[in-house]
């Protein structure tokens, strides 16, 4: 009598990890496929249709993808690399990173990253996982071509420097010299107006002359690097008190300090910002007495210089404004300036990795912070 014999083997486990595979498969965003070492696309998940616009996919319904290679799609500047990437592939049977643009069935491209491992039951097959990244190399784009506006920009900026220590100041000192020499030899000898009229020209060229270094000053820092080292404030202000020491004495101020740190940062750079600072203490205050008090304490890693003074304070909706370049907020007549101090202090705070504010109340004096890095200990 025949007989048949035959074995059961329950697989409903291995059928329910297929499945999950399967639905983890179909429902990732980014593009999945197992393709062939020749490139031949064996499997796919519905993200090819969102991505890049083939009706279904392989694996699940009939493809508009079943008769291309994986090296089909990829645009012509980056096959040659894509083809070797698939060879160290094949040969190495290890995994492979890179980026391609990849063509959509409109036509279009997208970059799409790539991270790919050779299929380790199957060594003529290679899963591969791709993600969309043209919104990041649009992005990318943009900064690079920013940047490149940028330092269009900067050698502009240079030009201007350029152009307003030569070209601007040379007919500006020739004004002022046949200024100096009407006041010299007609200076009361035709009337007060034509004196007047003298001496407005000789003020506007000084004033012509301040502004043009300023916007010069400025222009440098722009361009220019920090150079970073060790700053010891206390004789930083030492040599501000220095330079400024007839300013001082004519407007009978004081200036008194407590211990200051030393800083990470550029000494010249911290020159102009203290003496900035202080002159505008001296300068805006009807007191008749001015008094500016230096004073420095560390928190959350950083050093916060204070520089408090007795002048005329500023309202509160414009204490941001006064760091904006050229924005003053008095006449030439009630205080001269150009507007450039507190927008130069700011720009030097900044590249300095630092801020820098003001608190204040109107007729009840100023002080102005700013942060600066402390030293590390090597």
């Amino acid at each position: 009598r025949d007989r048949i014999v035959g074995t059961f083997q329950n697989i409903t486990h291995r059928v329910e990890a297929e499945s999950e595979r399967d639905n983890f498969f179909a429902l990732s965003v980014d593009l999945l496929c197992i393709a062939h070492h020749d490139g031949r696309l064996l499997k796919v998940n519905p993200a090819w249709t969102t991505t890049l616009g083939f009706e279904s996919t392989l694996g699940f319904e009939k493809s508009d993808l079943e008769q291309v290679r994986f090296t089909e799609l990829v645009h012509p500047e980056e096959l040659e690399l894509v083809q070797a990437e698939l060879q160290l592939l094949k040969a190495s049977q290890k995994s492979s990173y890179f980026q391609a643009r990849f063509r959509c069935k409109g036509g279009e491209w997208k970059w799409i990253e790539w991270n790919i491992e050779a299929a380790y039951y199957d060594n003529k097959k290679f899963y591969a996982v791709g993600r969309d990244i043209t919104d990041r190399k649009r992005t990318e784009k943009s900064l690079r071509d920013m940047n490149i506006a940028l330092r269009e920009s900067n050698q502009e900026l240079k030009q201007f420097a350029y152009v307003a220590s030569h070209d601007l100041q040379t007919p500006l000192r020739s004004i002022a010299g046949f200024a100096h020499f009407l006041k010299d030899d007609y200076h009361g000898k035709i009337d007060a107006t034509a004196d007047d009229y003298i001496d407005r020209i000789i003020a506007g060229c000084e004033r012509q002359r301040i502004l043009i270094n300023d916007l010069l000053t400025y222009s440098r820092l722009e361009n220019g690097t920090v150079r970073q080292g060790e700053v010891d404030l206390n004789k930083v202000l030492s040599d501000v008190l220095e330079a400024i020491k007839l300013t001082i004495e004519e407007a009978k101020a004081a200036v008194t300090s407590d211990e200051l740190p030393t800083v990470l940062g550029d000494e010249s750079q911290m020159f102009q910002v203290l003496q900035n600072l202080i002159e505008n203490g001296i300068k805006y205050n009807k007191s008749g007495d001015p008094r500016i008090h230096l004073s420095a304490k560390e928190e959350n890693g950083e050093w916060l210089i204070s520089i408090r003074d007795n002048g005329i304070g500023i309202e509160l909706e414009q204490q941001t404004r006064i760091f904006e370049i050229f924005r003053r907020l008095h006449t030439q007549q009630e205080y001269s300036g150009t507007g450039i101090g507190l927008a130069l202090c700011r720009k030097i705070v900044q590249r300095h990795q630092g801020k820098i504010w003001v608190n204040s109340e109107a007729g009840a004096g100023s002080t102005f912070h700013f942060t600066l890095p402390v030293p590390k200990l090597v």
